[in-house]
């Protein structure tokens, strides 16, 4: 059987350095902001299973995965 794969996809914010999610991905509330992308891989692994349960009806028990697509922005100045 194969594992369902939720996507995710997490910002830092070039201003404050905070890592975000905002809940318009494949999991319906999963409204995230840390302070470090560690932490914010704990926030999600804690918050997802019930997400997905209580918003897209997956039984409890059901194993699943979460693919984290990350985007992070610096600013250089050329040598």
């Amino acid at each position: 059987m194969t594992t369902k794969v939720y996507t995710v996809h997490a910002v830092r914010d070039a201003e404050s350095g905070r890592w975000l999610t905002d809940g318009d991905d494949d999991i319906p509330g999963l409204v995230c902001e840390t302070a470090s992308f560690e932490e914010l891989l704990e926030v999600i692994e804690d918050t997802a299973p019930d997400l997905v349960h209580e918003n897209l009806g997956v039984p409890k028990g059901e194993t699943f995965a979460v693919r984290i697509v990350t985007e992070h922005e610096i600013t250089c100045i050329a040598a």
